[in-house]
Parts: structure tokens; C-alpha cells; sequence
């Protein structure tokens, strides 16, 4: 399989994904407090977020068996897109109504492409060593996480501000699409 270009496409959709994720959902409630939300607000836009995240890997689930699944993962990485776009735009436009498109786009669509990646999987590699293929893409998620959030951090200590790390993360969420 590590010979096959699609297993690195999905090692690659894994590690992006995920960089961008956790380059922002980690740096929210900090960001969030710096924008003037009280703690609690911060704490419970985080907390509605994560909630959120479990019904969008659900409906993704169901609607990539109802409907071609690249037009599922596109729409799932438009929600990521927006929510960041939404998140940072709070800086210059503050208030809750950034907030909740961020809290419900970014939400939805955070975990939102493993059900497509999975069955996508199982339908090129079925058969013995599929547990092993996919286990080998998941180590791209694990190290795009540890590296997302990282550089949102290290970026934020060197510049001072997120802004960087909002790019990193739609640069990483737009290779993901792509």
C-alpha cells in the first residue's frame, strides 16, 4: 500500500486536516478571552464547538452515503474555511454572530472528513491489512495534530498575535481540499 500514490493522498488528507484543526482549536479560548469574551464564554464556545464536532462527523457519515462524497469533503472544508475565516474576522468585527458562524462551521467540520477518508479506504485497500493501511494513514493525523498545534503556538510566541497561525491553518485546510 505505501507504494500506491492513494495511500499517501489519504496519509496527506490526514496530517493537512488535521494541522489545520488543531492549529486553531487550541488557540480559541485564548484567542477568545484577547477578543474581550469573558472566560466562561470563551470555555463555552470551546465546549459547543466540541459538541458539535460529534454530530458533524455523524451527518458527514450519512451524507457521504447519499451523495458523492468529494461534494461532502468539499462542503466539509468550506465549513473549516468559513469558521476560520469567521473566527479571525472577531478581531476587527466583534460579537456573537461571528462567533456562533465560527462555533456551528468550524464545529460541524472538524473531524468531519474521516468517515469519507474510512470508507473510501476500505473500498481501495478491502481485504487483509486494512486495519494495518489505515492505522499507517492515521499516523499522518496524529503528527499533523502534534505539528498544527505546535506552530499555532511557536507562531503566535514569534509574531505576537494568531494571525499566522489563522494562515497556517487555511493554507493546510485548502492542501486537504485539494
Amino acid at each position: 500500500a505505501i507504494r500506491r500514490i492513494e495511500f499517501w493522498g489519504f496519509f496527506t488528507i490526514f496530517a493537512a486536516s488535521a494541522i489545520s484543526i488543531f492549529a486553531v482549536s487550541l488557540q480559541v479560548v485564548a484567542f477568545l478571552v484577547d477578543q474581550n469574551f469573558s472566560v466562561v464564554h470563551a470555555a463555552l464556545a470551546f465546549g459547543s464547538m466540541g459538541m458539535l464536532t460529534i454530530l458533524g462527523i455523524a451527518l458527514t457519515g450519512i451524507l457521504s452515503e447519499r451523495y458523492p462524497r468529494h461534494l461532502v469533503a468539499t462542503a466539509s472544508y468550506l465549513l473549516t474555511l468559513i469558521g476560520i475565516l469567521a473566527l479571525a474576522a472577531l478581531q476587527w468585527v466583534p460579537g456573537w454572530p461571528l462567533l456562533v458562524v465560527f462555533i456551528v462551521c468550524f464545529g460541524l467540520s472538524a473531524g468531519a472528513r474521516g468517515p469519507i477518508i474510512t470508507a473510501q479506504m476500505a473500498e481501495l485497500f478491502a481485504g487483509q491489512g486494512l486495519a494495518s493501511i489505515f492505522g499507517a494513514t492515521n499516523v499522518g493525523q496524529g503528527c499533523g495534530a502534534a505539528f498544527g498545534a505546535f506552530m499555532a503556538g511557536y507562531l503566535y510566541d514569534l509574531t505576537g498575535g494568531y494571525n499566522t497561525g489563522f494562515g497556517m491553518s487555511l493554507a493546510f485546510a485548502l492542501l486537504g481540499l485539494a
